[in-house]
């Protein structure tokens, strides 16, 4: 099954801020098979942006291959999010915010909040 990558919010690692400790991804209990080149595609592509996103359908392996290349991912940390219990999309900023112990502030958009305590791609 095809895997789509899309990069977003090119930044050297250099520039982002980190709000918080790293969250490493979970150790995987069996090899990655078959995905090498997809993998160093995706492990490539983070080189240039601060977020690259893997779309496809359910069992394509996109968080097993997303797994491989936080693995991999040796230029700066990694932050790890399941949200394979988040079950509606504008619940994803919300459960990002509260594995990275980013809090609300009244009278902010969260989305605000989460972006700023992420930092910007401006330098």
């Amino acid at each position: 099954m095809p895997v789509r990558l899309h990069e977003h919010a090119t930044a050297t690692p250099a520039a982002w801020r980190q709000p918080i400790r790293p969250i490493p991804p979970p150790v995987p209990l069996t090899p990655l098979l078959g995905r090498d080149e997809l993998l160093a595609t995706v492990t490539a592509r983070l080189t240039g942006a601060r977020l690259v996103t893997l779309t496809g359908v359910a069992g394509a392996g996109k968080t097993r291959l997303a797994i491989a290349a936080a693995h991999r991912w040796r230029a700066g940390p990694v932050w790890y999010v399941d949200l394979a219990a988040v079950e509606s999309p504008v619940r994803v900023p919300q459960a990002v915010a509260a594995a990275l112990g980013v809090r609300d502030e009244p009278g902010r958009d969260g989305i605000d909040t989460l972006a700023d305590a992420l930092g910007s791609s401006d330098g």
